[in-house]
């Protein structure tokens, strides 16, 4: 029987502390994946707001420079806004 060398008592093998050692390093391993796919979702969420604002600023920008769409788009809303009630 091996002792802790203090009180003479046996502890679990090395073998034992070593497995759980890397049992521990495993669910570490797996919760740093999880805060890893949070990050990504949080720089993707930042990314797609980013392009549905630039996106939608220019589709404002080019119905503004055509004049024809502006009208179309004035005549589109007062259709639907007058059938609504």
């Amino acid at each position: 029987m091996q002792g802790d060398g203090v009180s003479g008592e046996s502890g679990p093998s090395p073998e034992v502390r070593a497995a759980a050692f890397r049992h521990l390093a495993q669910r570490l391993r797996a919760q740093a994946a999880v805060f890893d796919l949070a990050a990504t979702c949080v720089l993707a969420q930042a990314s797609t707001e980013a392009f549905a604002t630039a996106f939608r600023t220019s589709e404002a920008q080019e119905i503004a420079a055509h004049p024809d769409l502006a009208e179309l788009n004035v005549q589109m809303d007062g259709y639907y806004d007058g059938t609504e009630g």
